[in-house]
């Protein structure tokens, strides 16, 4: 096979000759095995995709039948190129190419976007525990915050889920901002029913969980195929322990060992959460966040840890009464 221009075949190449029944091809030291049971002979010009930016440009339309193999070509890069399989498009099943530079690139900035929510989240935490003024405030007035808040965290989850405005600068940082807010707010009503020391052992442990997820993110396993089961168990759970609690309201009576286990298997499901989360940002799994959704990603990630840093302030507290 001759080559156009006597250039090396690189990676974005369009390979095409004269095809018998069998044709051997030769691209990067691998040979290509192709059969062609239909048409005896088709005439097929050897060619290079024009790149742009070190990324390959639509091909322009020749006008005749032909048969094109476009090699080691990322799912996104992948066009509709006229006169390939007489106008249907190609197959975009070809593997994920990991880009180490605009990938890191973006976790760096999601991780960087997530310490910096829980910074100004642990900075008001210290002032509402550090006041004692501002701590029996939010003990006996903070629920009036509290339900406001929830409702309006219902809103941006919503939001950052469903609508790409919401996941689009500006609204995305204003977002940011209305949960950091929100979630300070219901930390700082919970936080102030235990003691400082408490608290404490509570950010501790969930420093060490968070960092037990991390290490999961990075493993060969791939939780985000789980990602479904996890949803519709989270679901059943949640579902089931509003049942509980409600009873509990209603009837006036307080079971702490069943409270005490309904947290216990929160904190695992939301674990268990936030390592899919953080290997959706990482990315080279079942599933991941387009580079795009940076946004997103800091939101799932910051709701997660301060989910698990809330109820394991109250199990803390639970035992300790025990």
């Amino acid at each position: 096979m001759e080559e156009s221009q006597n250039k090396p075949v690189e990676k974005y190449d369009v390979l095409s000759q004269n095809i018998d029944n069998n044709v051997n091809k030769k691209c990067n030291e691998h040979t290509l095995n192709f059969s062609n049971e239909g048409d005896q002979n088709l005439e097929v010009v050897v060619s290079e995709i024009p790149t742009s930016g070190g990324k390959p440009e639509q091909l322009k339309p020749t006008g005749r039948k032909e048969y094109t193999l476009v090699y080691n070509i990322a799912p996104g890069i992948l066009q509709k190129f006229p006169g390939l399989n007489q106008g249907e498009e190609q197959d975009t099943s070809a593997p994920f190419i990991y880009e180490p530079g605009g990938r890191n690139a973006f976790v760096k900035f999601v991780l960087s976007l997530v310490l910096l929510m829980l910074l100004v989240t642990a900075a008001f935490l210290a002032v509402v525990l550090l006041i004692p003024d501002v701590k029996e405030f939010f003990s006996v007035y903070g629920w009036v915050l509290m339900i406001p808040a929830l409702i309006i965290l219902l809103g941006v989850n919503y939001a950052m889920v469903c609508s790409m405005c919401a996941r689009q600068p500006p609204c995305n940082y204003v977002c940011l901002v209305i949960t950091v807010i929100g979630m300070s707010i219901i930390a700082a009503k919970v936080t102030s029913h235990y003691s400082t020391e408490i608290v404490l052992y509570a950010v501790i442990t969930t420093t060490v969980v968070v960092l037990v997820c991390f290490f999961l993110a990075f493993s060969r396993f791939d939780f985000t195929s789980w990602m479904l089961y996890v949803v519709v168990i989270a679901t059943a759970f949640s579902v089931l322990s509003m049942i509980v609690l409600m009873t509990m309201l209603f009837t006036g009576t307080v079971m702490k060992p069943v409270i005490i286990i309904i947290l216990v298997i929160g904190t695992l499901i939301e674990v268990i959460t936030l390592t899919i989360e953080l290997q959706t940002v990482i990315g080279g799994k079942s599933v991941q966040l387009s580079e795009d959704d940076y946004a997103l990603g800091a939101y799932m990630i910051y709701t997660s840890i301060i989910t698990i840093f809330l109820k394991l302030v109250q199990l803390i507290g639970l035992i300790e009464d025990m």
